[in-house]
């Protein structure tokens, strides 16, 4: 087995070891290296789902309803359903 000790990495190669674990960043590390790779935010992924669920649950007459249950104006639930 290697012997890999944290003073060799940067501190956000240090978070990422903590968060994930050392065999796990050793497997993103043989997978992406020298490349960038995007992770989005979960924000735009619930948001992104919110939407989804809006669009299926509107029956053309709860606007208000909607808004209220998600918590946004009327005006944007518009803007969802017109995208």
């Amino acid at each position: 087995m290697k012997e890999i000790f944290l003073n060799g990495f940067n501190d956000d190669q240090i978070y990422i070891i903590q968060l994930i674990g050392l065999d796990n960043y050793l497997k993103l590390c043989e997978a992406f290296a020298g490349e960038s790779i995007y992770i989005p935010k979960m924000k735009s992924k619930k948001i992104s789902e919110r939407n989804e669920r809006i669009k299926k649950e509107y029956n053309g007459k709860n606007l208000f309803f909607l808004s209220k249950k998600y918590n946004i104006c009327v005006r944007q639930v518009r803007r969802i359903l017109k995208s």
